[in-house]
């Protein structure tokens, strides 16, 4: 019969605590990365559950773990560099593990719209406005995420600016 150390035991549970936050750490030192993400890279490395949610709650009380700050970045980023709208955000925001709570509330109609308008005058500009030109728009709009609404909406604004009619 092998007797139990208690504080080997102990010194272990440390160790693994320990190893847990560095695991968490590296990965945070690459990039901001959600609870979630940093959950499932303590899973990917054999991390106990226990071990885990202290790592986790130890980050969030540091501040190295921030999903309310990590949204807003990657909601702007989303919408400034890949001039996406307010679906493609969401998708983005699941994506990588946000819970609905931490995510800002999406962009007014009037942003959306004014997005949207700036993408499909860029668009039209490049030829005559007619009506598979502003099809191909209604296309390349709804695939970054805006609403059929906001695509007709910047449209036809878009339409009225350059100067030209055309069926929508």
């Amino acid at each position: 019969m092998r007797v139990v150390d208690l504080a080997e035991v102990r010194a272990a549970k440390a160790r693994a605590s320990d190893e847990a936050l560095d695991v968490a750490r590296r990965a945070l030192g690459r990039r901001a990365l959600s609870r979630a993400e940093v959950a499932k890279r303590l899973d990917e490395h054999g991390v106990e559950p226990e071990d885990r949610d202290a790592a986790l709650e130890r980050l969030e009380q540091e501040g190295a773990i921030d999903d309310r700050a990590l949204a807003e970045s990657v909601a702007e980023r989303v919408r400034s560099r890949r001039k996406a709208g307010a679906r493609v955000v969401e998708q983005e925001l699941a994506r990588r593990g946000i819970d609905q709570e931490h995510r800002a509330a999406p962009p007014s109609d009037d942003d959306e719209l004014e997005r949207a308008l700036a993408l499909a005058e860029q668009r039209l500009r490049r030829g005559p406005i007619d009506e598979v030109a502003e099809r191909r728009v209604a296309g390349m709009l709804a695939r970054r995420g805006f609403s059929s609404g906001i695509c007709r909406r910047a449209i036809e604004q878009a339409r009225e600016r350059l100067g030209e009619s055309g069926a929508c």
